[in-house]
């Protein structure tokens, strides 16, 4: 999830840190389990500063364990390489999982990640009648991992944004989008065609008020897009729709 946001922050918010609600993630689950760990003491950092950011982090978790039916487990990290290992965090995963499938405390299980490591208990946990849901980051996650869970679905920058905290909303924006039955482009001035590797249509509009409109059309449904900075409609809308690949330029 950190890496979700942070790529959602680098392409739409100038790198603003996205802060998020984890009631609006839990929202529609009866539990919620949330694995991490404290970050390690990085070369060169003071214990000052090493200080500060652990406390950050234990804040961070005890706030998710305030919530309903959300629990939190702490494996541990170190460095290797330069690169930053977790440890036991996947193990706590796999087990927890397993328990409550053989338990049959549960009928449906939603598992985020990207970790192609968790292919073999994906598999196990199915083969058990689980039914899986995998969210997922796209273009980050192998398609064995997808191709095996029960039901998947990518998480979005309109998803992150979403879960994000309600003054992180007030003080930044994203594209507007909605769905029709038919073409609304009264009031529009088009602008360009733009064509894609499937029998989807994409069509640019634009308004007098200088706002940009992105309509896809895919099996009869046209998804509208509006913004203000042409390029971030682009990123956006082909992020939302990520079945249609289209040549912008």
């Amino acid at each position: 999830m950190r890496s979700i946001c942070e790529r959602v922050s680098r392409d739409y918010f100038d790198n603003v840190k996205i802060s998020l609600n984890y009631r609006s993630i839990g929202r529609g689950f009866l539990k919620s389990f949330y694995y991490d760990c404290l970050p390690p003491k990085k070369r060169n950092q003071s214990d000052e500063d090493y200080h500060l950011s652990r406390q950050e982090r234990l804040q961070g978790f005890d706030e998710i364990c305030k919530i309903d039916g959300f629990h939190v487990s702490e494996g541990f990290s170190r460095h290797r390489r330069k690169i930053v290992e977790q440890k036991a965090v996947d193990i706590s995963i796999a087990v927890d999982m397993l328990t409550h499938t053989f338990m049959r405390n549960m009928e449906k299980a939603t598992l985020l990640t990207c970790d192609l490591d968790f292919l073999p208990l994906v598999n196990a946990l199915v083969n058990q009648g689980m039914y899986i849901k995998l969210w997922y980051h796209q273009g980050h996650t192998n398609n064995d991992l997808i191709n095996a869970v029960d039901a998947h679905e990518p998480i979005t920058a309109l998803d992150i944004y979403s879960w994000s905290n309600l003054s992180f909303q007030n003080s930044h924006g994203l594209p507007y989008s909605w769905k029709s039955l038919e073409k609304e482009t009264e009031g529009l001035n088009k602008e360009a065609d733009f064509p894609t590797e499937s029998d989807d249509e994409v069509e640019l509009y634009k308004s007098d008020g200088d706002k940009y409109t992105m309509i896809f059309k895919s099996n009869g449904v046209f998804q509208n897009f509006r913004y203000s900075d042409l390029e971030v409609l682009k990123k956006f809308s082909s992020e939302i729709c990520y079945t249609s690949k289209v040549a912008w330029e």
